[in-house]
């Protein structure tokens, strides 16, 4: 079935495999070397498609929180909910700080939940787009061990994409 998130999802799955794009250091320089700007436009297809979910999956969590407040409210989900919104733009910590307060259906509760001593798939994709955006990450051989990581983050939270399949 075919959704907004789609057309995203198959482009980045189009140049991952027409790039070769593998978390294998040893393949990954080569890439590095031999074609930067693919591979960063592998990053560029793989961080858009993910901040898109990342976004979308808040305002739909949002929604379904919404719907099921009674008439009066959730007083503190609401104060939670302006809180986090005072930024005139939110960033994407704001984003899933949004999901993970408004979510409550298992399965979209998954990215959220943190493994003992680690961090969420949400905190660790917005922790590492944020370094990848700033320049902390380059495309260089020297950052290949946290590109390598990279590329196995957006193999994860990509898989995520069947969470918005019932959409149109």
């Amino acid at each position: 079935m075919s959704n907004s998130i789609t057309p995203y999802h198959e482009r980045l799955l189009l140049i991952k495999q027409e790039k070769s794009v593998t978390s294998d250091q040893e393949v990954l320089v080569g890439i590095i070397e031999d074609d930067p700007a693919g591979l960063n436009n592998y990053f560029m297809a793989g961080l858009g498609l993910c901040t898109l979910m990342l976004r979308m999956g808040a305002v739909i969590q949002l929604c379904r929180k919404f719907e099921s407040l009674d008439d009066q409210g959730d007083a503190l989900f609401m104060k939670q909910v302006v809180d986090n919104l005072r930024e005139t733009l939110p960033s994407d910590t704001n984003w899933k700080n949004l999901w993970v307060i408004s979510t409550h259906d298992e399965k979209w509760l998954a990215p959220t939940l943190q493994p003992k001593g680690g961090q969420s798939l949400l905190e660790r994709f917005v922790t590492f787009r944020n370094r990848f955006v700033h320049q902390q990450i380059r495309i260089i051989p020297e950052h290949v061990n946290e590109l390598s990581k990279g590329i196995i983050l957006l193999d994860e939270f990509v898989e995520l994409h069947q969470l918005f399949s019932d959409g149109e």
